[in-house]
């Protein structure tokens, strides 16, 4: 009897919600896809290799990638994997199928061989582990025609077997053959993720790569497996993603934040500390809208979420409304000071999208399904008559950017804090719009000198500040013996080697108070001032009220009151980090998932 006719179907597409374009990223030099290729280009059992991708024109490039490396490839509906699956069969006219998914690039070669032929041996529907055995290896399952007739036939709506195919086995193992086998002695270590769902997946391969010395295409599951046991610290670099299950929702959450040397870019820090848990925690896309800023749309790029310009000449809530029907997200974050209306949050909220906002004390608040805050008294005074949705005023739920692991912050950290001459951090945000910089340093240098304190100045000017440049040339005329950084990637670091510090009042902030640096906050309005009062009153800093730069002394005298207090200081430190521990990001986005 003859040998049945064995293809490998491929399941890719370009419009990943997670990480777009993903499938065309380079690994070790060579895109993701061509890494799948190549690994099944090496396959005894395979008689074909079937890419089987969307007919959008997203897709163009994956069905040019198949021809050009002289591979199959079939395109059908994006939402119906399944149905894309039944077209490759008929392509290639197979009686067994191995099924693919283009995010795993280290799928072994001798595996897919030994469990093709297991499965043909024992005439069986589809390959399992044996109970309680785990194993790596993954992205790849063997299965009969007769498997995907069943699933033609008996689960062609079913929303598990359309994305997942396979997966509808797991959940109705009595409606096939199933052939239990072992996992391969060195494939059988647990806690690396070696798919591609996020940039960290991509950064963890990369490095593997670089470790092991392996060139593309020829990385080795096995070393893998022994470089983790040996250094399993390796795996933290992607340790946070979440992997889908077969019942997730999939889907995308459209972020609406500007950012500028006008506004500051605190807006646009803490939506991407939300954006980041939404990937890598919850298993969902992100896509940014934003008015045109250079600085703001290399920041989102940076942190590798699509961004959709807003378009000016249009007025906000159109272009917001368009943008939700060109999408159709799950989801909606705003975080915007601006023009959009509550009259077209609420549309949405009606069409099925859920409405979440930022610190928001406008009207829109009372469209929303989420209302996030920290506890400022503005909140309590607000009137929430015809709210419907769930508030939440919590310093738990301030977002915050992830802190560097320890290790990383102590490699720059000059001395222990609270040893030697106090340094103290100026920083008034990334665009400094109200030019403050340059008086509160002026004012320091004078109390400086008229009180005899001994203390460093360290400074920061925000990449958004005019003529930064300039600035920091002034400075250090005015303190030789300043250090003055300039757009810093993040404050974070330096701020685990300074004591205590001035800032205006904003997401900065919150991020002294995790790192347990106390500071007299300056604010832009009596707004500002109003909610600085919070921190005050939680113990970890001061208040100057609404600042004026040409009337310092009560700046003076709050700075001079934290150098002559150092047990005050390390007090207020310490209850900073309890208030605010980090997380806050990550417990957004839970609470948007529960949505």
């Amino acid at each position: 009897m003859s040998r049945p006719r064995v293809a490998a179907i491929i399941q890719a597409r370009m419009g990943s919600s997670r990480l777009p374009g993903k499938m065309l990223l380079p690994i070790a030099g060579r895109p993701l896809i061509w890494h799948v290729v190549e690994r099944l280009r090496r396959c005894r059992t395979l008689d074909a290799i079937v890419l089987a991708t969307t007919t959008g024109e997203g897709d163009d490039p994956l069905a040019d990638f198949a021809r050009k490396a002289g591979i199959g490839c079939v395109r059908g509906e994006e939402d119906d994997v399944l149905g894309r699956f039944a077209l490759a069969a008929e392509a290639a006219r197979a009686e067994i199928l191995v099924r693919v998914v283009g995010d795993a690039p280290l799928i072994e070669p001798a595996v897919i061989d030994r469990l093709v032929e297991e499965m043909i041996a024992d005439e069986a529907d589809f390959v399992l582990l044996k109970e309680g055995e785990r194993s790596a290896h993954e992205g790849i399952d063997p299965f009969s025609r007769r498997g995907l007739d069943i699933l033609l036939t008996e689960a062609r709506t079913d929303p598990v077997a359309r994305e997942h195919v396979t997966g509808w086995f797991k959940l109705h193992p009595e409606r096939v053959r199933i052939w239990r086998t072992h996992a391969e002695p060195g494939h059988a270590f647990t806690g690396a993720r070696i798919t591609v769902d996020t940039p960290a997946d991509i950064a963890f391969l990369d490095l593997l790569h670089q470790r092991l010395g392996a060139a593309a295409g020829a990385l080795s599951l096995a070393d893998v497996g022994r470089l983790l046991a040996a250094d399993p610290r390796l795996m933290e670099a992607n340790a946070m993603v979440k992997q889908k299950s077969l019942r997730d929702v999939s889907g995308t959450v459209l972020v609406r934040c500007d950012g500028g040397a006008r506004t500051g870019f605190g807006h646009v820090s803490r939506c991407l500390a939300i954006a980041g848990a939404l990937r890598d925690r919850e298993g969902l896309g992100v896509r940014f809208l934003v008015r045109p800023d250079a600085a703001t749309e290399a920041a989102i790029a940076r942190a590798g979420f699509p961004v959709i310009r807003l378009d000016a000449a249009r007025g906000e809530d159109e272009a917001f409304a368009e943008a939700v029907r060109a999408l159709r997200p799950l989801a909606c974050l705003v975080d915007v000071r601006g023009d959009l209306g509550a009259d077209t949050l609420r549309r949405c909220r009606e069409s099925g999208v859920r409405i979440v906002v930022l610190d928001d004390g406008g009207p829109r608040r009372l469209a929303a399904d989420l209302a996030i805050y920290p506890p400022v008294p503005q909140v309590g005074e607000l009137d929430w008559t015809g709210f419907t949705g769930t508030r939440i005023a919590d310093w738990a739920y301030v977002p915050l950017a992830p802190a560097p692991r320890p290790e990383a912050a102590a490699r720059g950290w000059r001395r222990p804090k609270g040893e030697g001459t106090p340094r103290l951090l100026v920083t008034m945000g990334g665009s400094d719009p109200g030019g403050w910089t340059g008086p509160v340093v002026e004012a320091l240098c004078r109390l400086r000198s008229a009180e005899g304190l001994a203390v460093s100045l360290v400074v920061v000017i925000g990449p958004g500040v005019a003529d930064g440049a300039e600035l920091g040339r002034r400075l250090l005329a005015l303190d030789p013996t300043a250090e003055v950084h300039q757009a810093l990637p993040s404050l974070v670091p330096l701020m685990h080697e300074v004591d205590l510090a001035v800032t205006a009042y904003g997401v900065t902030a919150f991020e002294l108070a995790r790192a347990g640096v106390p500071a007299v906050y300056l604010g832009r309005s009596s707004d500002d001032a109003d909610s600085a009062s919070a921190l005050v009153d939680a113990g970890v800093g001061l208040t100057c009220d609404q600042f004026d730069p040409a009337q310092t002394d009560n700046l003076c005298a709050a700075v001079s009151w934290l150098l002559y207090k150092p047990q005050d200081r390390a007090a207020m430190g310490r209850r900073g980090r309890a208030l605010i521990d980090g997380r806050g990001a990550e417990r957004i986005a839970g609470a948007m998932a529960e949505l």
